[in-house]
């Protein structure tokens, strides 16, 4: 396995998300999703397809769900969406 790192893209849902939260919030969920990034091999918590068949992975942090993909070919983490999680 190659030691060159991953990059990421957050994209807008999840932005507007975190620009929401408290200070203290966002930078939880951000650490959270730098260690994602850090290794983006791991088992995430539960995966899922999406509409067009692309295989989601999310993470649980918290009271938040961090939704995101992996192409490995180009290693990048893409994050898509934040929300709440539903833990019920």
């Amino acid at each position: 396995m190659s030691t060159r790192r991953y990059s990421h893209a957050i994209h807008e849902q999840a932005l507007d998300v975190l620009f929401g939260l408290r200070v203290s919030e966002r930078r939880k969920v951000m650490d959270e999703c730098a260690a994602i990034v850090s290794a983006p091999f791991q088992e995430p918590d539960y995966q899922r397809a999406d509409e067009d068949g692309r295989l989601m992975s999310f993470v649980i942090h918290g009271r938040f769900a961090i939704v995101y993909w992996v192409d490995h070919a180009v290693r990048l983490v893409s994050i898509t969406r934040i929300e709440i999680a539903d833990l019920g």
